[in-house]
């Protein structure tokens, strides 16, 4: 008898190592869409219910019918799109996208793929819970009952600029990070500004690309898009906090299209992560930021400027501009240079701060290093601009510079800056290609004999 039993569970084990690995595990629910799936384990990863890997780790199991994918791997994207789909929900979407980092694998399971996802989160469950009761008595704390977008987006603004600072350790990325630790990276930063906003019931979305500064080298970062008043705005809380401690930044506020030259997002990515959800407005928001002046001064004889609380310095009157004196020069961000302008001399407008200018009509001559030191990415080269000079156009790294096609001095080939008739390079324009690689290398067109010095200024 006792033989016999013997070789019963010896014939029992043989048939359990027959077995695939995951046929020894309970099998994962299965469920009739992807949406059903990912609300299950949206509601596990709410709860830190799925098997733990570790306080900050967990992995969770479903199955989906396998006429939904065309094979394993399709099935997986379809059960990922639909966990970190934006709904509106403060604690869904981008916020748990930018919360949690995931690996996934599937395979074909009878009439069902499983798909198992190893989630990896940024804080722990008990972190969660604190940063739900700091969300709500901030929250509460502004009374915004009856406020319109404007005022809620701005005031969360107002207090992220103010309240949190910039994570140097590069270690705290979490919306935990930001709100209950006070410091955080941009994705800690752009994390919290979209739940305060869904929060309070203003759509938000979480964006990301690259940012230009310093040496001009772009470094990969993440802001926001905020709709108010039925518009899509541009908004970076993290760079909104860098001008002076406790005073915000409002360059960064409510920026349209083309209001953050600094700040690029490559189409490829626009495609796979924002995609057709939304359009960004082409015009900044017309706030009290563009309108209140907080500085001015004189750039010249008969020549003054203004400087607005969002950063614009506006240059006014007739005559070559001339390097600015007066108040509100380190709030500088962006400089519109009005017709009657005809000139810029050397050195005027050296300030690492100017992220865009505007040349008027009027111009005809910009002087050696006029915008030596600024953070250009894109500039527009006016019709009448017949002489610019050694390192005008500042030492960082450019985008596109345009030149207007009447001009006849310059032109602008493949967004780089060239002598009308092609054969100098003056200033190369391209950091990266459209699917947001950054550019390693060049060719120049046929026919350039010269090549100007500091045409690649910025590049390494």
């Amino acid at each position: 008898m006792k033989r016999l039993q013997q070789i019963i569970w010896a014939a029992a084990i043989c048939l359990l190592l027959l077995l695939p690995v995951n046929a020894l595990a309970a099998e994962a629910p299965a469920f009739d869409t992807a949406a059903q799936a990912a609300e299950y384990i949206q509601e596990g990863m709410s709860q830190r219910s799925f098997t733990a890997v570790s306080d900050y780790s967990m992995t969770a199991s479903v199955r989906i019918p396998r006429s939904l994918a065309t094979d394993a791997p399709a099935a997986a994207e379809q059960v990922i799109a639909a966990v970190y789909a934006h709904t509106g929900h403060p604690e869904g979407g981008d916020y748990l996208l930018r919360s949690t980092y995931y690996s996934s694998s599937a395979y074909q399971d009878g009439e069902y793929y499983n798909v198992s996802l190893t989630l990896q989160f940024w804080h722990t469950h008990a972190q969660e819970a604190q940063l739900d009761a700091a969300v709500q008595q901030l929250v509460d704390s502004w009374d915004l009952d009856g406020a319109g977008d404007y005022e809620k987006v701005r005031t969360i603004y107002d207090w992220m600029c103010r309240n949190i600072s910039y994570d140097y350790s590069y270690s705290n990325y979490s919306p935990y990070d930001a709100l209950c630790e006070r410091s955080a990276v941009c994705q800690g930063y752009g994390t919290l500004f979209y739940r305060l906003c869904l929060e309070l019931g203003v759509d938000c979305r979480y964006c990301g690309g690259y940012a230009f500064s310093g040496s001009g080298s772009g470094e990969s970062h993440g802001w926001n898009l905020v709709r108010v008043d039925g518009q899509y705005y541009f908004v970076d809380t993290t760079w909104g906090a860098s001008l002076v401690a406790g005073e915000p930044d409002y360059y960064y506020f409510l920026k349209g299209s083309s209001g953050m030259p600094s700040h690029l997002i490559p189409p490829q990515r626009w495609a796979e992560e924002i995609g057709d959800y939304c359009t960004v407005s082409p015009e900044d928001y017309a706030g009290p930021e563009s309108t209140t002046v907080i500085g001015s001064g004189f750039c010249g004889d008969n020549i003054t400027y203004t400087v607005t609380k969002n950063g614009t310095m506006t240059v006014s009157g007739t005559g070559v501009a001339q390097m600015p004196y007066g108040s509100g020069l380190e709030r500088i961000r962006n400089v519109a240079f009005e017709e009657g302008i005809t000139a810029i001399e050397p050195n005027a407008f050296y300030f690492n701060s100017i992220c865009g200018v505007t040349l008027p009509e009027s111009l005809t001559t910009i002087g050696d290093r006029a915008f030596s030191g600024c953070a250009l990415t894109q500039l527009h080269i006016p019709a009448g601009v017949t002489q610019i000079g050694t390192e005008a156009l500042g030492g960082r790294s450019f985008q596109k510079i345009t030149v207007d096609p009447a001009n006849t001095a310059y032109t602008s080939i493949n967004g780089s800056l060239y002598t009308k008739d092609g054969k100098t390079l003056l200033r190369y324009a391209g950091m990266m290609t459209d699917d947001g690689a950054l550019i390693e290398e060049c060719t120049l067109p046929d026919g350039v004999a010269v090549i100007a010095p500091y045409a690649f200024g910025g590049n390494s």
